[in-house]
């Protein structure tokens, strides 16, 4: 009984601690059911959402571009070297085959005045000479003084004879005639006296011979007399008077060989002097001393300038810049050069003064490209000089700092005042090239396409779109990516990247478009990319813009196939870039930053 009434008294007990379990499962049914509930509001909302808003949808990643107006800014951007306007060229001016040897040389950066010692050139072989010819020319000069007096005493002996011995000859015979013909006279009269005498018998025959003997002798006296003074007129005097002029001519070409000879010794005498005296160097004017040393990273050690090296003639050894007058001299490349005009302002950067920025303005630029280098380049490169600007304005401090060989960075302003000052602009990766034109991609709720644009001038930033898109369209950031959404497959071998100085073909080591050419056709980006390249089913992250520097690796996760033979790094030499470019001014590539590295968004093709 007791049993019985226990049972009962625990059922009682069990059926009052079950009555709320029914409230607990309602509680817990109306949670799910408002769960339930707010779930299906949620997909519901989202998907009111994406079909009736206006917002298109793209695969995810996918980043866009609005299309919007701005200030265009057009600049071309480049390196030089500071350089003087004016320089004072110090040029070795001693004439040797072989060179000169530099015994001492001041050293570089020195601050000097007018006249101040700059370099010794070895002298030794010159003292010897200008010893050697001053021999040599004063016995040249002795020779000369004596063929000198020959000459004039040659013209002497002819005024002599002329007007002294030949009429002193002359006048002798003409009075030996005279005395002749006096003699002759009185013997024909002693002869007549004689023969009256005879005829009176006072004389005999004897002596009238005798007196006509000796008038037949006076006779022939006087025609001696006579025949001497045609012989002095007629011969001797013609005679005499050629070799004496014959003498005086002779004399006079000794006389004129010595002179010229002895010209050409003093001239030497001279010469060595001057050589001499041009081993000493000095300072034509005030300014400080710098070498001129080549710039070419080819020079060997003997064509720097430094005491124990040789100079050539002609060769500059110093230059004193004008410190007042400073340019940079940069190169442009044939892609800008056609932009670049003189008198378009620059701004200038020095990398020794990085916070201060220098205003320029261009001077000239070279019709004809600088000649290549030793490398050689398929890329041409022109001379510009960019003076700078109001430079005695600046504070003494940093006028100081202006050097030359200093490397600074030109950003020339080419921007075109008829310019529309606010135009449509889109960023350079956001175009392509395909037949000729220019295209950008639009993705409208996963509908790709592709629109022709018509561009203007380009910043290697920024491009100018004259028609084809309106203010505040989307297009697809990073276009070269994605143009497998929307070319075919042939199509896209004949498309261009549109990069700085116009468009460029995709290529991979292989040779063929887009990397279509080789066994490792998907390895290797653009022809003038550096980094990594991908598998040919997945994107290529070696496609860099053309602006880009070399060696700039794709992101880390996107590498080659295992079984790939090119690594990273192994993109052809010959398609790199060469020249070096100013940091921070390589464009952004033609992918976003966050964009994925992996295979493209579901629904397009793979890119190849």
């Amino acid at each position: 009984m007791t049993s019985v009434q226990n049972t009962s008294e625990n059922q009682t007990a069990s059926k009052s601690a079950a009555k709320p379990a029914p409230k607990k499962s309602m509680l817990f049914g109306m949670i799910v059911v408002v769960c339930v509930i707010l779930v299906l509001g949620t997909v519901s909302a989202l998907a009111y959402f994406r079909v009736f808003s206006n917002e298109p949808t793209s695969p995810a990643g996918l980043i866009f571009e609005e299309v919007k107006r701005g200030v265009f800014i057009h600049e071309v951007t480049d390196r030089g070297n500071v350089e003087s306007a004016q320089n004072e060229d110090i040029r070795c001016q001693v004439e040797s085959p072989s060179g000169t040897l530099i015994v001492w040389i001041i050293p570089e950066g020195t601050m000097v005045q007018e006249g101040d010692v700059l370099c010794r050139l070895d002298s030794s072989n010159l003292d010897e000479k200008v010893a050697s010819q001053n021999i040599t020319a004063t016995n040249s000069k002795a020779t000369w003084t004596q063929s000198t007096a020959d000459y004039n005493i040659a013209k002497l002996a002819l005024d002599e004879y002329t007007q002294g011995t030949y009429e002193k000859e002359l006048k002798t015979i003409e009075n030996k005639i005279l005395k002749a013909e006096e003699d002759l006279s009185r013997a024909i009269e002693t002869r007549g006296y004689t023969e009256k005498l005879l005829a009176q018998g006072y004389v005999t025959e004897l002596q009238l011979k005798a007196d006509k003997a000796k008038e037949e002798q006076l006779q022939n006296d006087l025609i001696v007399a006579k025949l001497e003074r045609d012989v002095l007129e007629k011969y001797t005097s013609k005679k005499m008077t050629e070799q004496l002029s014959a003498a005086i001519v002779t004399a006079k070409a000794k006389m004129d060989s010595d002179e010229l000879r002895y010209g050409i010794d003093d001239t030497r005498l001279k010469y060595y002097q001057t050589q001499l005296e041009n081993c000493t160097i000095k300072a034509p004017k005030a300014g400080q001393v710098v070498y001129a040393t080549p710039n070419s990273p080819w020079r060997r050690d003997s064509d720097v300038i430094k005491e124990g090296n040789f100079v050539r003639d002609r060769q500059i050894i110093i230059r004193l810049p004008d410190p007042r007058q400073m340019q940079v001299a940069g190169m442009v490349n044939e892609a800008s050069v056609s932009q670049v005009k003189a008198g378009q302002p620059a701004t200038i950067t020095l990398e020794a003064m990085p916070s201060h920025e220098f205003q320029g303005t261009v001077k000239l630029v070279n019709d004809y490209p600088e000649p290549d280098g030793f490398m050689g380049s398929m890329t041409k490169e022109y001379k510009a000089i960019v003076s700078m600007n109001d430079l005695e304005s600046l504070p003494a401090s940093i006028r100081s700092g202006i050097r030359p060989g200093l490397t600074a960075q030109l950003r020339i302003d080419v921007t075109n005042p008829n310019d529309e000052d606010t135009p449509i602009m889109v960023t350079v990766q956001s175009l392509f090239e395909f037949g000729g034109k220019y295209y950008c991609i639009t993705c409208d709720n996963g509908v790709w396409a592709k629109v022709p644009v018509e561009v203007g001038a380009s910043n290697e930033k920024e491009v100018i779109i004259k028609s084809g898109l309106t203010e505040g369209m989307r297009v697809v950031q990073g276009a070269w990516r994605y143009i497998d959404h929307v070319l075919t497959e042939e199509e896209r071998a004949g498309a261009k990247e549109f990069a700085v100085g116009g468009a460029k073909q995709r290529r991979g080591p292989g040779g063929g478009p887009n990397g279509q050419g080789g066994q490792n056709a998907g390895q290797g980006g653009p022809a003038q990319g550096g980094g990594q390249g991908a598998p040919a089913n997945g994107p290529a992250p070696g496609d860099v813009p053309a602006t880009a520097t070399p060696g700039d690796a794709a992101p880390q996760n996107a590498a080659p196939p295992a079984d790939s033979p090119n690594k990273q790094g192994d993109a052809p030499q010959e398609n790199r870039p060469r020249g070096n470019r100013p940091p921070g001014d390589r464009p952004q590539g033609d992918r976003p930053a966050n964009a994925p590295s992996g295979p493209p968004p579901s629904g397009g093709a793979p890119l190849t």
